[in-house]
């Protein structure tokens, strides 16, 4: 069965039945603008079907290219579609709102119109996002079993926060809101009800915000434990041998040694559920791994150098599972003690790694060890210089900086790739190689590299 074919007919028929109610309710109320709101009706889902069809040529358009950058960027906008479905049914619904305003339609419908399509609304986002949930997770892992490496990092990365995901699930509180406002009018003002039916009306209104808040956290969770599972699965999985365009080497690469590839991925996977800060550890070290096999694909590694610093980045922040979080998240300045205690997480990380997949690989081990040294010998554990410090662990140390620069932490603000790149190369030979912060700048601001 064709799971996009059904998401499609699942949020076809939600959208349909939602301005068919608005639409029948708005006509019994007044039945002489019948022919008004059946006209309103059409525009508003002819636009509708319009623009998700458009949107949906687009998105099938790079899945048919059957490359790595086109997989990639089929996967990353795939993921964007609910934000983007709704969007459509919002432009829509305006659309329908201008219509009824044009014909002079009395304020009444107006407000049940809202009330109406308020009340449909956090539906209408989750029946999207359940139905597109099922679409990616078939095709992400269709596209890795096929060696299409980059469906997983694409998979990675979150295109709705939980602020977002509340706000179409509380859209709803609107529509109960209003529902309340008519309510009370009619039964309230209209025909002089009690005070105690205000009072109870009061109490069963603030019963219903606190049911919204409580359902769009549990269905939050369960968006985020969809994705986890999906990577924990991933981790299981072989990496095909399938070598396809520009990214032969790097799939090559991963398939020298992809038990190990599985087993960290598993162990990243594992981590990430344990709490928000190791969930942001485990995603900033997969998109610090794309970067680097991207920068090391254009420096030239090799396979087996490749390998090692797809691992090393993937496990290069594993030891900050050793440092408490009061002074990971600590929003002021870290005292002289703190600061001693962050610096040891590189080892930790070493130490880690070496224990669990007892390896002795020293490239892939002091990959890890050095990857917070800078060229200038004032990075840390052991402040060495330019020479001393391995190239992968410059590697790792560049891309590192960059996607910690984007990242939101509650100690800081993010900032923007602008921003990071301006820092890279202000700072390029004090602390970063500057050969490798050219190669990567130059790859991000012509877009030959796969932004995370």
């Amino acid at each position: 069965m064709d799971v996009y074919a059904h998401a499609k007919r699942t949020i076809y028929t939600l959208v349909i039945c939602c301005y068919t109610v608005v639409s029948f309710v708005l006509i019994s109320i007044d039945v002489l603008k019948s022919f008004h709101v059946i006209c309103s009706w059409f525009v508003a889902l002819f636009l509708f079907i319009v623009i998700f069809e458009n949107k949906i040529r687009k998105l099938k358009s790079f899945k048919k290219e059957e490359n790595e950058h086109s997989i990639y960027r089929y996967i990353y906008v795939l993921k964007k579609q609910p934000l983007t479905i709704i969007n459509t049914i919002l432009i829509s619904f305006f659309m329908f709102i201008a219509l009824l305003l044009l014909f002079r339609l009395s304020s009444k419908h107006f407000m049940i119109a809202i009330t109406l399509y308020a009340l449909w609304h956090p539906m209408l986002f989750h029946i999207s996002y359940h139905s597109l949930q099922k679409v990616i997770e078939r095709d992400v892992f269709y596209f890795f079993k096929r060696g299409y490496q980059s469906a997983l990092m694409a998979s990675d990365l979150i295109h709705l926060s939980q602020f977002q995901k509340m706000i179409h699930y509380g859209i709803g509180m609107i529509g109960i809101v209003f529902a309340y406002i008519l309510f009370t009018k009619h039964f309230f003002i209209q025909n002089q009800m009690s005070v105690a039916f205000l009072f109870t009306s009061f109490v069963s209104f603030m019963a219903l915000i606190a049911f919204y808040i409580g359902i769009s956290y549990i269905i939050s969770k369960q968006i985020n434990h969809t994705f986890h599972r999906l990577r924990q699965q991933a981790g299981h999985e072989t990496i095909p041998n399938i070598y396809v365009d520009e990214m032969t080497i790097l799939v090559h690469a991963l398939n020298i040694h992809n038990d190990k590839t599985r087993r960290i991925l598993s162990l990243l996977a594992e981590i990430e559920g344990q709490s928000d800060e190791c969930k942001y550890i485990a995603e900033h070290s997969r998109r610090v791994a794309n970067y680097c096999l991207q920068i090391g694909k254009h420096i030239g590694l090799l396979d087996d150098q490749l390998n090692n610093l797809y691992h090393a980045a993937l496990l290069h922040d594993i030891g900050k599972i050793g440092i408490p979080d009061y002074i990971l998240l600590k929003k002021g300045p870290l005292s002289k003690d703190e600061f001693s205690i962050i610096k040891q997480y590189p080892m930790i990380s070493y130490l880690l790694t070496k224990a669990m997949f007892q390896t002795a690989n020293k490239d892939l081990l002091y990959a890890i060890l050095y990857h917070k040294e800078y060229v200038d010998g004032t990075g840390y554990p052991y402040q060495i210089n330019h020479e001393e410090i391995p190239l992968l662990a410059k590697i790792i140390s560049v891309a590192d900086a960059f996607d910690t620069m984007l990242s939101f932490r509650p100690y800081r603000n993010n900032k923007s790739k602008l921003e990071a790149i301006r820092i890279l190369r202000e700072e390029s030979g004090t602390k970063w190689d500057a050969e490798i912060v050219h190669i990567f700048t130059h790859l991000l601001t012509k877009k030959e590299i796969n932004m995370v």
